[in-house]
Formats: C-alpha cells, structure tokens, sequence
C-alpha cells in the first residue's frame, strides 16, 4: 500500500510539470504565462477577502497545490490494481475526468485564455509519464510486494504459467479438489496470503460458499472466477486480472489508504519515541549486563501477518535457557485456554521483573514497527505453539500485523481466558480506526503503571 501511495504522489507531481513543459512547448518566450493567467484571475477573486495582499508568487504556488491535491485524489486506485490493461484503462477514464473538470473550473472561474493547446499537450505527456511508472511499479512491487498464494484448482484450464505474467503474485502450492478437511490443513499449517479458486462453476455452488466462508473466517482473502451469489459478511469486488475474471472477498476492514497512514503514523511515532527511549534503553541494556550479564536483547520466532515468521525483539528479563525449562512449566500456566502466562515465572531475573511489570522490556519491537513486521496497535504476536492450537476462528487475529500494544493491554491480563482475549482482538479488527489506536495509545501507559499482571 505504501509504495502505491508513493506512486500517486510521484504522479501528481509530474502533473504540474506536464503543464510546464507543456507551456515551455507551446510558449517558449513566456512558460509561465499560463500560471500567471490564473494567478492574475484569483487575485481578482481575492480582492475582498484576507488573501488580496498575496502576491502572483503565492497565488501560483496555491494553483500548483491544487494540481497536485486533485490529481492525487482523483487517479485514486491507478496503482493498485492487478494488470496493465485496467491501470491503462482507468488512467484513460480518470485523465478524461481531470482535464474535463480542469476545464470546467476555468472555465467557472472564467479564466478562458489558458491555452487548450498545454492541456492537451499536457496529457500527452502524463500518459507517456504514466507509461514509464507503470513498468517501474511492477518491478518494484512483484520483488517487494508478494502475496503467497494458494490455488485451488477445479478445472485445471488455469496453468502455472498464468501467475508468471501477474506481478507480486508467488503462488506456492496447488490443490485440485475442494475438500474441506485437505484444504483446512493445507492452510493451517502453511502461511497464504490468498487463496485462489478457478473452475467453480463445476462444482456445487453451496460447497463453494461453504469453502469461502470457511477460508475467510479463517482470516484469509479469496478470490473466486465465478460470479454466482456468495453469502458473507463481506462486500465482494469485481476484479480482472490478466485477462480473467474474478470476484475478491478481502479480509480487510480498513480502506487501502487508512492503512497507508497507518503505517506512515507507525513510522513516524516509532522515530519519535525511539529518540525519547534512546536513553533509558541504553541504561536498561547496563543493568542487564549487571544483573545476569550477556546477551541483552531476547529473540524468539512469532507469527505475524498471515502467520508468517518473523524474530520478535525484547530486551532479556529471564535467564539464559529459559525457554528450554518453558515445557516443565506447562502445568502451572495462569491463563485459561490455549495462552501461556505465570504471574510468578520462576525463570525471571530480578531487574527482569521490573521490566516485565512496565512493558520496558517491549521496547526494541520498535524495530520490529520500522521494519514492517509489526504495527504500534495490533493484536499481540503469537508463538507458533500456541497457533498450532488455534481453532480456525482464532486465525482470524493473523489477518493484520501485531502489535506492540493492543485492546488486551488494557486489560488485567490474568483476568480473562484464552477465547475472550481473541474476541477482544477480533473487535479491534473489525472495528479499527486511527481514532480507537490513538485511545489505545494514550491508555497504554496508565494500564502498564496498573496492571500487575504484566
């Protein structure tokens, strides 16, 4: 998502340098003379407001952030759809929508001498711009964007070949049957990002719904190449994708571009706090050393997005082996259910206590954050021995990236069992906003300071 966002801007820009090259073309003695005919008309409309001591200077930087605003928002989507014949297509009509509505507010605002010519001229040279971005994007994307994908099969007219020519599509394993029980176990015991169904014409439409209902409670987008009705809570989408047919079921409850500033706030909080911990980390990773010396930091293999593996951070708080004593422990777990949690975890050093009971020790995920394989608010990452045990709507919590803090911290974490932690993630899910993480946020640190349970 980030690196179609960053497309769009770097095609807005070209927006407004299409027309300056546009107006050098066809007016080579004066280029500017275009922007100065705006400039001229909207200090004319400012003339009674607060805006008439502006100078041309300012009026034409103000006309330039109009380009690149409404050109940003209206190619939205040109650089996330799946082939080049719909990015083609949907530039054409979206190109045609931004000149006419350029046109339109000229012609409103009765600047009428903007030469027609640099608009046309303009646009030609966007689309050999667009041309040029649309080959750079699918590079990029297909070697830093894969999905995983797993294919079900039932008419075997779709061969492997086809997934070459898709970009960012990496389609790990085939199933030629649509068996419940062999696709469940083909899909919980391997990470997908998608699954894919072609030849569903050919089997029983309510096997079909079945298998889709089960793959999405599962946590799991799908796309199916069959437009008969599917009963789910999710609203499908018509896809063509390379020429085939598809209605897509997705798992995601945010919009592309809220995740898009998810990520940006991720980063961008995850710089700032990092220079405000910078401190306390390095005088943390001191007492480590002194309290039970070497290695300060704790790595372990968790599940993140769509389970895939990833090396969690922390910094140490038990002593060297500890997690080679976690079977003989097993029997004492404070938690109801499939979690593992001890209040009084024998295996914690004494400065480790103290870490553990206000959250320090979580700290380095920031790296995890910057990375991208962890979010600021998420659903906390599990170990693979407790997803192995999930019940397939427990995987529905691998649907989006983990977090550092979530709905859970909140809580008295010894308080509630195993199913009612995943149905308070499940809720953060299904009803996340900028608005709910920045609550979570805010309340992190006053639950830390509370909860004893840590």
């Amino acid at each position: 998502m980030l690196v179609d966002r960053i497309f769009r801007f770097v095609f807005s820009v070209t927006t407004v340098f299409s027309y300056l090259i546009a107006s050098f073309i066809i007016i080579p003695q004066d280029y500017l003379k275009n922007f100065n005919l705006v400039a001229k008309r909207l200090s004319e409309i400012f003339a009674s407001t607060i805006f008439a001591s502006f100078s041309n200077l300012y009026l034409i930087v103000f006309f330039v952030f109009f380009l690149l605003l409404f050109s940003f928002n209206i190619f939205k989507g040109i650089f996330n759809l799946e082939n080049q014949s719909n990015q083609l297509q949907t530039f054409l009509l979206q190109e045609l929508k931004f000149s006419t509505s350029l046109i339109v507010i000229f012609w409103v605002l009765r600047i009428t001498d903007f030469s027609r010519l640099t608009i046309i001229t303009a646009t030609i040279f966007r689309f050999l711009f667009f041309l040029f971005l649309v080959r750079l994007y699918a590079k990029i994307r297909s070697r830093y964007h894969i999905k995983d994908i797993l294919l079900i099969n039932l008419d075997s007219n779709l061969s492997k070949d086809y997934f070459k020519t898709v970009p960012g599509i990496n389609l790990i394993n085939t199933i030629s049957s649509s068996d419940l029980k062999l696709i469940n176990e083909e899909i919980s015991n391997n990470p997908y990002d998608e699954v894919w169904i072609t030849g569903s014409k050919f089997e029983n439409p309510n096997q079909i719904n079945i298998l889709i209902n089960h793959i999405v409670e599962f946590g799991l987008s799908v796309k199916v190449d069959n437009l008969f009705e599917i009963k789910t809570t999710i609203i499908p989408k018509f896809e063509i994708i390379d020429g085939q047919n598809f209605i897509s079921y997705s798992t995601s409850y945010l919009e592309s571009n809220q995740y898009f500033f998810k990520r940006i706030f991720d980063i961008f909080f995850t710089l700032l706090i990092g220079f405000l911990f910078l401190p306390i980390s390095i005088i943390v990773s001191i007492f480590i050393v002194v309290d039970s010396g070497f290695p300060i930091f704790f790595t372990q293999t968790r599940g993140g997005l769509n389970a895939k593996r990833f090396k969690i951070y922390k910094f140490r708080t038990m002593r060297v082996g500890a997690d080679d004593e976690r079977a003989d422990l097993l029997d004492k777990n404070d938690l109801e259910g499939i979690g593992f949690k001890l209040h009084n975890d024998p295996r914690v050093t004494k400065f480790g206590n103290f870490l553990r009971k206000y959250s320090i020790d979580e700290i380095p995920q920031f790296i995890n954050v910057l990375i991208g394989e962890m979010s600021i608010v998420g659903p906390r990452p599990a170990v693979f021995d407790e997803i192995d045990r999930y019940e397939n709507w427990h995987r529905k919590r691998l649907s989006v990236r983990p977090g550092i803090t979530g709905p859970w911290q909140l809580t008295d974490r010894l308080s509630i069992d195993f199913d009612e932690r995943i149905r308070l993630d499940l809720n953060y899910i299904e009803t996340q906003s900028f608005l709910r993480d920045l609550i979570i946020i805010l309340r992190t640190p006053v639950a830390m300071i509370k909860n004893k349970s840590a």
